[in-house]
């Protein structure tokens, strides 16, 4: 306890100072943004549930409102963007499942992606734009516990592959 007494007695430097109000400052703010979702998730709650709500509770259900519809727009915006492109994967989900069960391969989905391990393997995947082959019996082969970063020339494809992968449409193996 005493060491403790100590190191609060030492006074601060003006840059220590002023980094620890900026932490407290962003501490303080991510608990009232919590404060305010647990506000907006309780009124909505309580309006679902035919409850009777003041003019307050009214404003944040129709935030939530607004907060949902914009997302809505946003997925749908998403979608038309990846709407032009084409993915498909050599092979059948029957034959890929054959092909993972002799190879011993855990984690397939019927959709072309496995695992061995926290390795993801897709072989055989075509990826194209309108006018365009992107990919052509393209392998991705991701080692778990790497990093990876996508090299080559403007518009071959390097975005559309990832957004793809975090839209859900690129066959991934289930819990990857």
């Amino acid at each position: 306890e005493e060491a403790k007494e100590v190191a609060a007695l030492v006074p601060l430097s003006k840059k220590e100072a002023a980094r620890k109000e900026r932490m407290e400052k962003v501490l303080d703010l991510d608990a009232a943004a919590a404060d305010a979702d647990a506000a907006m998730a309780a009124a909505v709650a309580k309006s679902e549930a035919g409850g009777k709500i003041n003019s307050k509770e009214r404003k944040l259900v129709q935030r939530h409102q607004q907060k949902e519809e914009i997302t809505s727009q946003t997925k749908e915006l998403e979608d038309v963007g990846l709407s032009a492109f084409t993915l498909s994967l050599a092979g059948s989900s029957k034959a890929l499942r054959m092909a993972n069960a002799e190879a011993g391969v855990t984690g397939e989905d019927g959709s072309g992606g496995r695992t061995l391990g926290n390795d993801i393997i897709v072989d055989g995947f075509n990826l194209s734009a309108p006018k365009r082959e992107l990919f052509v019996d393209a392998k991705l082969r991701l080692l778990g516990g790497r990093r990876y970063g996508l090299l080559g020339p403007n518009g071959r494809g390097k975005s559309t592959l990832l957004k793809h992968i975090a839209a859900g449409r690129f066959p991934l193996p289930v819990g990857v």
